[in-house]
């Protein structure tokens, strides 16, 4: 027989209800944790710690029943194609043409990917995972080179785009999360972010911190 929650605890447990929803959403938005010896880790943390995580490239999983999941995951990824991916940032760019973009898949996706591509090098130790993330990274550089100003493409005309944003213009849409015609820019630009420090942090692509930078 199923007792109703009394009142008093009801609150409670709808807090920790979205606490446990928030709280791994919280953990997982970065793929960096405290690694003991971590030359890395410049700022100081606010408390001495008890316990470091694994890095990721320091553990490998062995044959077994999860063992497949992982090659398969590993084969897909080098499937797909860096420049393709790069696609839709080098052309917002004004780069010449280096690959089609996929269909239906948009800027946020890159970020996504290259994430997706350095933590699978790390979790291997796959060199063309590692070379895929190095290409990815370059050509961020090279769209940001092209821009001039820091930014990596975000918009059909980046600069005028974050100036207008930055003058107080925006025009914001919630049917379909755009901003000044621009779907989710803040999103993308997170999702860039993300996967340039992770190109950094597990794949060891230098290049990706000053890009982020």
């Amino acid at each position: 027989m199923t007792r109703p929650i009394p009142n008093r605890f009801r609150s409670a447990v709808q807090s920790g209800l979205l606490a446990a929803v928030l709280l791994p959403s919280a953990v997982f938005a970065q793929t960096w944790f405290p690694i003991q010896g971590d030359a890395r880790q410049v700022v100081p943390f606010a408390a001495p710690l008890r316990a470091f995580a694994f890095p990721f490239d320091r553990v490998r999983l062995l044959d077994g029943p999860v063992h497949p999941y992982l090659a398969s995951d590993s084969a897909w990824l080098r499937s797909l194609d860096a420049d393709r991916m790069m696609a839709p940032y080098v052309l917002r760019a004004g780069l010449p043409k280096v690959a089609d973009p996929y269909p239906a898949l948009g800027a946020s996706t890159t970020g996504h990917f290259l994430s997706a591509v350095a933590l699978a090098a790390a979790g291997t130790g796959d060199a063309a995972l590692r070379i895929k993330a190095r290409r990815m990274v370059a050509e961020f550089a090279r769209v940001q080179a092209r821009i001039g100003t820091g930014d990596i493409g975000v918009g059909d005309a980046p600069n005028l785009f974050w100036d207008t944003v930055a003058r107080g213009g925006s025009n914001l849409r919630q049917t379909d999360f755009s901003l000044n015609g621009v779907n989710v820019p803040w999103y993308i630009y997170h999702k860039a972010l993300a996967g340039l420090l992770d190109a950094y942090l597990w794949a060891g692509v230098d290049s990706g911190l000053v890009v982020a930078r």
